[in-house]
């Protein structure tokens, strides 16, 4: 056998495994950045001509021609020394709409005993729908197992543990104030949210996601 013939045959297809899953991140970086990229323009024709666009009242528009920088760069929130009144939400005459988290469960599913009803826990949460901030009020049903005492309750959907925010309304917090720039005073005065809420839902957000945003500049170093 000739050296020709006992050459391996190299069509140029690299299968190292790790070089597969590097140019897998790679590729969903690259999806990622683009897009970012998308969401960049959109919200820069948002910071030029207002959150709704040539509907913006004057008073929303983000930068008027007539306003100081030092009004400009004013933050928002309490003033220093100011005592707050704490976090507030709405009431249920206050809900555009209630909602009832059902247990669909009939049965415990320890030791499939009858579950029997017990009061509803409350909690108010702000929904964004259509660009237009809805109250909605839940009523969290609730089972409770009469013998192994394991209680069941229902589930709040699109809503986070603890938040007050609807998911949706969450991350169009966090894009207004981390993309955009707007102050959440700003947000807070827009949305008609108390501020401490907003501040306390991104607060909770940051420390759900720094795992996973821990991994992904892992992920980028390596690669």
């Amino acid at each position: 056998m000739s050296y020709q013939e006992a050459k391996s045959k190299d069509y140029g297809v690299n299968n190292c495994e790790g070089c597969l899953e590097k140019q897998r991140i790679i590729d969903r970086q690259f999806e990622e950045i683009q897009q970012l990229k998308q969401k960049l323009n959109v919200n820069q024709r948002r910071l030029k001509d207002g959150f709704f666009g040539s509907s913006t009242p004057s008073s929303q528009i983000p930068l008027k021609s007539d306003s100081v920088a030092e009004n400009q760069a004013k933050t928002g929130g309490g003033q220093l020394g100011h005592k707050g009144i704490g976090r507030q939400t709405f009431t249920f005459a206050e809900a555009d709409e209630i909602r009832i988290s059902e247990v669909s469960e009939e049965n415990c599913p320890n030791c499939e005993c009858r579950l029997s009803r017990q009061s509803s826990n409350k909690r108010a949460v702000y929904e964004l729908e259509v660009e237009r901030l809805r109250k909605v009020y839940y009523s969290i049903e609730r089972k409770v197992c009469p013998k192994c005492r394991q209680t069941l309750s229902g589930k709040v959907a699109n809503v986070m543990p603890r938040m007050s925010l609807s998911n949706e309304l969450i991350i169009e917090v966090a894009e207004q104030h981390y993309v955009l720039g707007r102050t959440l005073g700003q947000i807070a005065g827009r949305l008609g949210v108390n501020y401490a809420t907003l501040s306390d839902s991104l607060q909770r957000m940051g420390k759900i996601f720094e795992p996973s945003l821990e991994r992904l500049k892992e992920d980028y170093r390596q690669s």
